[in-house]
């Protein structure tokens, strides 16, 4: 994905050398599958990612600083695939013909990159908050200033996404039109001369977007698998006959339930992360130290590959929380409950007797 720097890239080096003739042609069956695929999976997370929102907002009891970061997390994932997915997938199908114009080129562009970045950090300060709450023992409960510190921190994340990821493609963003070709793409200082400024981008990038993030929440994941299992050999140890003993032997127990359910929530999240977001940084790594890579004759097909893997992983992390999270589940329960109830009443109204009105009948006398 990330269609700025990916598609645009290699647009100054390709622009002379008829790429389109040098790529593999898909045949129109291979095409409607990766489409539907794609819009398939997208609509899905869509669907997933806009529940969880309004499932949280509904459900006072939900309403935890863990769940605010699940809605930053929703509606960062909900970007990708309304606005960073379509914009890739038109730009793959028309790599020389850019139909957004200059305006969005140079201003717009850039910025839904931003998106990406407060994905993956949402997930990221998902995971400290997890190990906080079961290493640390830190309450989750989300009033007053613990809800403003979590608030605060989402509001960091989106703006150091949009400072270290689009912020440096604005002033070399380059928009032009030739009779039959418009593009836009970064055009870097040195890219004739080793494009230093790239591969650094693309390795910041590889850094901010993936390995610290990964590095960060395993981390997170090996102390909380720890804490769970130092949990475990507590309640096996511990047989006190007194009262303290035994409401310190609940308490722990409850507390190993919720340790519990946090880590199966968090291990799909890592497995998924780490794999769907591979393919993409070795993508652009090899783009950016490789500049012929651009002519490869699989090229295409190997970016739509990591759009999947994009695409994928913004869409799967609903389908986590429904699996893992007995509290989102019931709350998707009720809401389609009460929608469904809802339509009932409206259907009972309209067809009431009250509401039904008799014909008035115009007698007139005749004179």
């Amino acid at each position: 994905m990330n269609e700025t720097v990916l598609f645009q890239n290699g647009t100054n080096s390709t622009l002379g050398a008829s790429p389109m003739t040098r790529y593999y042609k898909e045949s129109l069956g291979l095409k409607v599958f990766k489409l539907t695929l794609q819009i398939t999976v997208g609509l899905i997370g869509v669907i997933g990612n806009l529940l969880v929102c309004v499932v949280i907002a509904s459900r006072s009891n939900m309403k935890t600083k863990m769940n605010i970061l699940l809605c930053s997390l929703a509606v960062a994932d909900t970007g990708v695939l309304l606005i960073n997915f379509p914009l890739a997938a038109i730009q793959e199908q028309l790599p020389l013909q850019y139909p957004f114009g200059r305006w969005f080129c140079l201003y717009l562009g850039p910025a839904t990159e931003i998106f990406f970045g407060a994905s993956i950090w949402s997930i990221t300060i998902i995971a400290i908050e997890r190990n906080r709450n079961i290493v640390r023992r830190s309450k989750s409960e989300c009033k007053g200033l613990p809800c403003k510190g979590v608030i605060w921190k989402i509001i960091l994340l989106w703006f150091a996404s949009l400072l270290i990821v689009s912020v440096p493609l604005y002033p070399i963003m380059v928009y032009q039109e030739f009779p039959q070709v418009t593009i836009c793409y970064p055009e870097w200082p040195d890219y004739r001369e080793g494009n230093i400024y790239m591969k650094a981008y693309t390795i910041g990038l590889a850094i901010f977007w993936y390995l610290l993030p990964l590095v960060i929440i395993t981390y997170t994941y090996i102390q909380i698998s720890q804490q769970l299992q130092k949990s475990t050999a507590f309640h096996k140890n511990m047989h006190g006959a007194s009262a303290k003993s035994k409401l310190i032997i609940k308490e722990e127990k409850q507390r190993l339930k919720q340790n519990k359910k946090a880590q199966m929530i968090l291990t799909p999240l890592v497995v998924v992360f780490a794999i769907s977001m591979l393919p993409l940084n070795v993508f652009r790594l090899v783009q950016a130290f490789y500049p012929s890579f651009v002519f490869y004759k699989f090229y295409l097909i190997l970016l739509s590959v990591c759009a999947v893997f994009v695409i994928a992983n913004s869409a799967m992390e609903p389908v986590v929380y429904y699996i893992a999270s007995r509290e989102f589940c019931q709350g998707i329960r009720n809401l389609l409950r009460r929608k469904k109830a809802e339509r009932r009443k409206q259907k009972e109204e309209s067809t009431s007797p009250k509401n039904y009105q008799q014909p008035i009948l115009m007698l007139h006398t005749p004179r």
